[in-house]
């Protein structure tokens, strides 16, 4: 079967690679990480597909962690750091597990759970709204 085409191309903003991609369906809005370490708000269904917002964590930190919900953007970073941000671009809040971030996992109910792995092979799981 032959590829199918893409609906829409997106030209290269980020530096370099994107690690993470959420679609945001309440707010039609696709949201980008990458190793460049900038956040980035598309706005999706429109002829344009140029970016909405930019919030840099820190110029070269590379990201590899996305969770968004209806409120918040949560972002894992190689700096084992988790920065929260609001959709309106600014930073909430910024946590130190102390740990390798994994993934983490949000939603609207502030639930904000971090998961990272240890050098012993064991999963860490923290809960934040605890």
């Amino acid at each position: 079967a032959a590829a199918s085409s893409p609906n829409a191309e997106i030209p290269a903003v980020h530096r370099e690679a994107v690690t993470a991609l959420k679609y945001a369906s309440s707010r039609n809005r696709l949201v980008s990480i990458g190793v460049d370490g900038v956040v980035r708000l598309w706005p999706v269904g429109t002829r344009e597909y140029g970016v909405e917002r930019e919030m840099c964590v820190r110029d070269g930190l590379s990201l590899h962690s996305l969770a968004i919900s209806h409120q918040r953007i949560v972002v894992g970073a190689e700096d084992d750091t988790v920065y929260v941000f609001n959709w309106q671009g600014r930073r909430v809040a910024q946590m130190f597990p102390g740990f390798p971030v994994l993934s983490v996992v949000f939603d609207d109910r502030a639930a904000l759970l971090v998961c990272g792995g240890a050098a012993d092979g064991s999963i860490v799981v923290y809960d934040f709204a605890k």
